[in-house]
Formats: structure tokens, sequence, C-alpha cells
């Protein structure tokens, strides 16, 4: 099923980059020419999407055999017992997916595995009313490593465990911040940065899957403090451990605070477009809220 998830996190950022000509026409077309490799064409042959492959592909000349899919196999007439949970997806069945998911918390092994899932198809539904429950989630068993008392048993998760932790952490900021919560979003990060600073660390199992990569969440983090912190209390924030430790991991925000800090707007907005800017419009979630960010700015 995780892997299910993983497959429409790939198709949706492929399509989002061939949708809005970014890259080179060559790193678009070997976008498409891997998407066409990896994902199933009984994915790909979904309704909603169908077309805008086919498209792609004769715009980019690539061969393509999904429109030779007999339409009986279509996922419109499969049973529900006989469709992935991908295929769902493509339908918008996210509740259903949501309320199968739940059970599946029972299986300790793959806690954080299943809580990561559930949060990335909240992201991908743009339904962000339960995000409160992932945070209580983690919360109750979250192991702070700087105390004695531990709520869950950290040093006992799998790598796999420990990466869908932090993973969620992340996703839960970012569900604030594809709300417009940009202090919320900073907030929240820099409390589970606190119990946790190697979040800032995050590694990847596979760039292409995952929803957030490293210099994703650092533009987040920088974007969401920039709205966010008053003028008056820049410097006070910029001196905070936490904060030190992400200057040290993402220089270009350092340099931005400073900017801002001494008033050099013009230089600022520069740096702006050359650094943050570039990061976020190639992201299929981040991107599309660049216009909100810019008129907040």
């Amino acid at each position: 099923m995780i892997s299910d998830i993983k497959q429409i996190v790939y198709l949706k950022k492929v399509i989002y980059l061939l949708d809005n000509q970014l890259g080179t026409v060559e790193e678009r077309t070997l976008l498409l020419q891997d998407l066409l490799k990896e994902i199933p064409v009984s994915i790909l042959s979904a309704i909603p999407i169908k077309d805008k492959i086919e498209n792609f592909c004769l715009h980019y000349n690539i061969s393509c055999n999904i429109s030779t899919i007999d339409p009986s196999t279509n996922q419109n007439k499969k049973a529900k017992s006989d469709r992935s949970i991908a295929e769902r997806l493509l339908q918008n069945e996210f509740p259903a997916v949501l309320s199968e998911l739940s059970p599946m918390l029972l299986n300790k092994q793959k806690y954080y595995q299943t809580l990561e899932t559930m949060c990335t198809v909240m992201v991908l539904s743009n339904d962000f009313r339960k995000i409160h429950e992932i945070e209580y989630k983690l919360e109750t068993n979250f192991d702070d490593p700087k105390t004695s008392h531990k709520t869950h048993n950290h040093s006992s998760l799998s790598r796999e465990e420990i990466h869908s932790l932090r993973n969620t952490q992340v996703l839960v900021c970012l569900s604030y911040f594809l709300q417009g919560k940009y202090l919320d979003c900073v907030q929240k990060m820099f409390q589970f940065i606190d119990k946790d600073n190697k979040l800032l660390n995050i590694s990847l199992r596979n760039p292409k899957y995952d929803v957030v990569q490293p210099n994703d969440l650092y533009s987040m983090i920088s974007i969401s403090a920039l709205l966010s912190i008053p003028l008056n209390q820049i410097k006070h924030f910029m001196q905070l451990t936490d904060v030190v430790l992400f200057f040290q991991l993402f220089p270009p925000a350092k340099e931005l605070f400073n900017l801002l800090k001494n008033t050099k707007f013009r230089a600022f907005f520069t740096q702006w477009m050359e650094t943050l800017n570039i990061t976020c419009k190639r992201h299929y979630l981040l991107g599309p809220k660049l216009n909100e960010v810019e008129k907040v700015m």
C-alpha cells in the first residue's frame, strides 16, 4: 500500500514539471521515460491522467502503449477490491483509503510508516481537517531523547520507522504551510527539532518518491520564518540554538535574514528569487503557493 502512495507522489511530481515545462527539454524527456518505466500501466491508463500522459508522449516523441489497454480493465469498471490504492487515489477516494489505513496502526512494527502514509494521503487530498489527529499520535508516541521518560521506545525503532517518524513531522509542518499558516509551520517545525535535532538531516530513501526533499524542507522553513517573524524580533530569532543549526545546514536562509534585518530590501528580493523561488517553483506542492506567498511578502 505504501508503494502505491509513493507511485502517486512521483506521478504528481512529474506531471507538474511537464505541465509547467520546468527544466530543460532533455530533463523533461528523461523524466517522462522514467515515469513510463516506473509506474504500472494500470495507473497510467487511469481516466484522470490517460489523455495527459498520451499527449506528453506525443509531444516528446516517446512511444507509449497505454492506449492499447483493454477498456474492460479500466479502474472504473473494476470491483473496488480489485483496484489498487493508487488507482483509487486517482479517483479521489481519499476518505475510504484513510479508513483502510487506520487499522494498520495496530501493527506497532510499522506504526510510523502507516502514519506517514496517512499524512501523505491528507496532503495529496488537500484535506487537513484531521491533521491534528496525526499530531496527537506523534506527541503521544514520540520518544524525547533529551529526557529519561519515554512514551515510546525510540531506541527500538527500525531505520525505516525513524525515517517515517521524521517524514511525518515534516508533512505536518507542510500541511500548515499549504494552509497559509506560516507561523504555525515554523513553530511546529522548531518544536520537533528541539526534540530531535537530527530531523533537519533527513535522509532520502528514494528522492523521487519522497514528498519533500531536504532543499524543499529548508525552503519551506525559511519562507515560513521570513513571513512570520517580525522585523524587531529577527535578531533574537537568529540567535536561537536550533535556528543557528538550521543556518549551518542552509546558509541562504541566514543571508536572507541578514539582508532583511539590515533593511536591504532590494538585495533581499534578488536573493529570494535566486534561491527560495527557484526551489519552490519546481515543487508540485510548494510551487502553486508562490503567488500567495509573494502577496504576503
